[in-house]
């Protein structure tokens, strides 16, 4: 085309277009108020909990769906001249025409630097072709294809992406449904027709079942309007096409899309030219993208994204409100557990049975007591007496008494055989003292497992609760972020909690093992010195008493002892305030045991119950920041309302 041509037609129909949406352009950038939401709702999600893969997928379409170009589809029935149609647009005749449908596939045409064809299979495969290559496509290989993707250098492409469709009642049905898929998903439709042939009842039928309920963002063109002799026939038709079509669409125009192409074909007359081109009335569509179309395409755009938006919000609010339910309901439940260990444990039996040990402790004591002294044996003794009579010459008197002595060397032997009874009650009765540890252990272990299975329980609840539990969320969404949920809720609890119950159950468990394997260790190893040590020293309470009534017979007695002396020294021997403190009185190793495992029961709750306050606390700071940004949401869907 030569110079003085372009600077009165222009070069490209589009730019006529461009102009006016240069101002609006600056509106779909990154710096849009949009935008900004989308980035300040990331940051809000991130902040309650590590984003999911899922979530940062919808956040990323969501970015990206607020910079993408608006898409108009371009349809109608089979051979209605879309493709003509979309190369008047864009200004060439890149798209090819005719009738076999060799394009009876979705075309998405988009901007790209150079002008190219990428073809996309059903496979996955893609490749790419100059945009010649749809001209020579045959209908085998055209059935591989998904759909095809053209890229224009054509500035109004970055605010717009055409999509060239199949169209209605073409050879193949499942083009139809292909069409009326992309309905959805578009933010404008132009029904093309051929205005000689508008109004034809198939064509009515199409836009009762399809096209009605997008009547707000469709316009309907009429082509080939230079088929017509003159304006009072296209006038006609034009009335004709708005009382029939004029519920299903915005506006009806009529075109010539040949004759927008032939006035960038002309090469000399200018004139001529531009008189062409605004015959074609190419610019009303144009217009009507712009004033119709492109701003509820910005308002469907930006409630959709608004929308999807609030909904992640209201999902993690609603699983922060959950989780913070679920930590109430584990402090009280912690709470409770207190109650069921000091319930359980007086229902268990276990201090009877405790009570039981120094019972025996105390009957064997008092039988070794009687063994001992029934083996005392009377002895005769002479006691000499010397005096002096009146005249001081001595006079010796010999006294026969009897006394108790000890065989303490056969006792020590007979008491001390493996083979002896007492010696087989005192070790059964270590044994029995250390297989109390063991009941307190499987005691112990007992309410562990309960607290565990009721953690598990209420763990297992907060799960399905905060995955499954909101009405509106996405399973997608919910499987996505269970794995980090149960992160925490596994392995987070595990360690902040259920680690210091079992740690604590341990520490009371050894201490009263560790204490009782210290009685029977005195009952085993110390038994046979015990008895050497009783019967050494009743044996010398009664040599000494001897030796001194030998020399002071009348003042100082002979020593015979009785039961009680005997379990004197055998409780001496034995050990006997040891075992009575830790068996039998009031603070006894098992209520010592019993009240070091309340107390620390009572110091983990409060520490549990003031870390899980902490975390509420955390969530509630999250739920803040998630309100924050969905008030922002809210304020601006009100603006767009406005």
């Amino acid at each position: 085309m030569q110079d003085n041509l372009e600077t009165t037609i222009p070069s490209n129909i589009f730019e006529i277009f461009i102009q006016e949406c240069l101002q609006e352009k600056n509106k779909h950038t990154s710096n849009t108020p949009l935008h900004a939401l989308i980035v300040k709702a990331q940051y809000a999600l991130a902040q309650s909990s590590p984003l999911s893969a899922n979530t940062k997928k919808i956040l990323k379409g969501l970015l990206n769906d607020s910079n993408t170009p608006m898409k108009v589809a371009i349809i109608g029935q089979f051979s209605s001249g879309k493709s003509t149609f979309l190369n008047a647009l864009l200004g060439s005749e890149i798209l090819p025409s005719g009738i076999t449908p060799v394009t009876a596939k979705v075309c998405e045409i988009v901007y790209g630097e150079e002008t190219t064809l990428e073809i996309h299979y059903k496979n996955g495969m893609i490749i790419h072709r100059h945009p010649e290559y749809l001209k020579q496509i045959d209908s085998i290989e055209n059935a591989k294809i998904s759909f095809y993707r053209l890229f224009v250098p054509l500035d109004l492409l970055r605010e717009i992406t055409f999509l060239d469709t199949p169209g209605f009642n073409s050879q193949n049905e499942s083009d139809t449904n292909t069409t009326n898929a992309l309905l959805e998903e578009v933010d404008g439709i132009i029904w093309l027709s051929l205005i000689d042939n508008v109004g034809k009842n198939t064509e009515k039928e199409i836009l009762q079942k399809y096209i009605q309920k997008y009547a707000s963002k469709s316009l309907c063109v009429l082509n080939q309007k230079d088929r017509l002799k003159n304006a009072d026939e296209i006038n006609t038709s034009l009335a004709y096409a708005k009382r029939v079509f004029g519920d299903f669409f915005e506006t009806i125009i009529a075109i010539s899309a040949k004759q927008a192409i032939d006035s960038l074909k002309m090469q000399s007359d200018t004139q001529s030219a531009q008189k062409l081109f605004e015959d074609s009335n190419i610019k009303a569509v144009l217009d009507f993208i712009t004033t119709c179309i492109k701003p509820q395409s910005i308002y469907a755009k930006e409630y959709r994204i608004l929308r999807n938006l609030r909904m992640l919000l209201v999902i993690e609010k609603k699983k922060i409100h959950r989780s913070n339910q679920a930590f109430i309901a584990l402090t009280k439940k912690l709470g409770i557990y207190i109650e069921q260990v000091r319930f359980h444990a007086l229902q268990s039996g276990l201090e009877k049975k405790f009570q039981r040990l120094f019972n025996a402790f105390e009957l064997h004591l008092d039988s070794l007591a009687q063994e001992i002294f029934n083996s005392f044996e009377l002895k005769e003794i002479i006691i000499v007496r010397e005096s002096k009579s009146r005249l001081g010459f001595k006079k010796v008197v010999k006294q026969t008494k009897n006394m108790s002595c000890i065989p303490k060397d056969r006792l020590i032997t007979r008491l001390c055989s493996d083979e002896n009874e007492f010696m087989r009650k005192f070790k059964k009765l270590g044994f029995e003292i250390s297989e109390f540890g063991k009941s307190f252990e499987e005691f112990i272990q007992s309410e562990t497992k309960e607290l565990y299975a009721q953690i598990e329980e209420w763990r297992t609840h907060s799960l399905r609760l905060l995955q499954f539990g909101c009405d509106d969320d996405n399973s997608d969404l919910a499987l996505g972020r269970m794995i980090l949920d149960k992160r925490f809720w596994v392995e987070t609890l595990e360690c902040e909690i259920l680690n210091d119950y079992r740690i604590n159950a341990l520490h009371c468990i050894h201490f009263l093992q560790d204490e009782l394997s210290f009685l029977q260790k005195i009952l085993n190893m110390d038994f046979c010195n015990m008895i050497a040590l009783t019967l050494e020293k009743l044996h010398f309470e009664v040599q000494n008493a001897l030796a001194k009534h030998r020399s002071a017979p009348d003042s100082l007695p002979l020593y015979n002892p009785t039961l009680e002396n005997v379990r004197i020294f055998i409780n001496s021997g034995i050990h006997y305030g040891l075992f009575q403190e830790k068996l039998s009185l009031n603070f006894s190793l098992y209520k010592k045991a019993l009240w070091n495992l309340s107390e620390e029961l009572t110091r983990l709750h409060q520490d549990k119950k003031e870390l899980l306050t902490l975390w509420i606390q955390n969530n509630n700071d999250k739920q803040n920041i998630l309100q924050n940004c969905t008030r922002d949401i809210l304020s601006y869907l009100q603006s767009l309302q406005r």
